[in-house]
């Protein structure tokens, strides 16, 4: 799998980091990790050595989140901060990128909302009309600029964009649009095999084949696509910030609580 995604480097000229961690993954073993410092060393040394023998150009580390989630510990912000340096002063000589996947929320979201009253399209790019002081938080926009504003410099911050889907099952199969009531999860797909999440190939596989119809959205600028018996959304992404083109990229539409696709280039 690693030779036939770093052979688009020949075609497109892009940078292919590989990436450790992710929600599934959680904090625990990222915590048991970074709390001792010869695990530390030997975390840096062997991902320095794997990247560079397979030709990654450096790393995404996708630790969700440091001193957050069942495992780690409130001295874990400050040690993610030392892996960091570590990792840093690593890939230096070997001019390899470093990123990590960062929280867009000030804290773990609460089970509160009025789903009904609050329900659209969650591209979650901006602010929704009908949102509180604390929900008008959870989105790019406030995110990065309150990133931005604690010191990080522009020029560091990209913001990356999942490929898997979120699938569910609709309660009334005859029914369309927003604000839908589901019954639950939708199947595991045959290769991911997780309730409720498809991943991109296998978008593609259904799309290809016809099992989907995908409908375009211009208030939300997307693409949503259904099939019998299950609902799942994803995006093709349009807006200012491509210069009026279409990109042709499929994007996660993830509940508002979760916005895993924050990359960052760390100093």
């Amino acid at each position: 799998m690693y030779s036939r995604i770093l052979a688009l480097k020949k075609t497109y000229s892009k940078k292919i980091l590989l990436a450790v961690g992710g929600w599934n993954f959680g904090s625990a073993d990222f915590s048991h990790m970074v709390k001792n410092e010869q695990l530390r060393k030997d975390f840096v040394q062997q991902a320095t050595l794997f990247i560079r023998d397979h030709q990654f150009d450096g790393l995404d580390l996708d630790w969700e989140y440091p001193a957050n989630r069942q495992g780690s510990r409130p001295q874990d912000k400050q040690l993610f901060t030392s892996l960091i340096k570590e990792l840093k002063a690593a890939f230096k000589p070997y001019n390899l990128l470093l990123t990590a996947a960062v929280a867009a929320e000030k804290s773990t979201v609460e089970t509160a909302y009025e789903i009904d009253k609050i329900a659209n399209h969650h591209t979650a790019l901006y602010e929704h009309p009908q949102e509180d002081q604390y929900q008008i938080t959870l989105n790019q926009n406030w995110s990065i600029n309150y990133w931005i504003k604690q010191g990080m410099s522009k020029e560091k911050i990209s913001m990356g964009s999942a490929t898997y889907g979120r699938i569910f099952k609709l309660l009334n199969n005859s029914d369309r649009g927003n604000r839908l009531l589901s019954s639950g999860p939708g199947e595991p797909e045959k290769y991911t095999k997780e309730y409720g999440f498809i991943a991109y190939y296998e978008i593609c596989e259904k799309l290809n084949n016809g099992q989907w119809i995908s409908h375009h959205h211009h208030q939300p600028a997307s693409i949503h696509c259904r099939m019998k018996g299950s609902s799942a959304s994803f995006q093709l992404f349009r807006s200012a910030a491509s210069c009026c083109q279409l990109m042709p990229l499929y994007l996660t539409m993830s509940s508002t609580h979760r916005f895993l696709g924050r990359f960052l280039g760390l100093l």
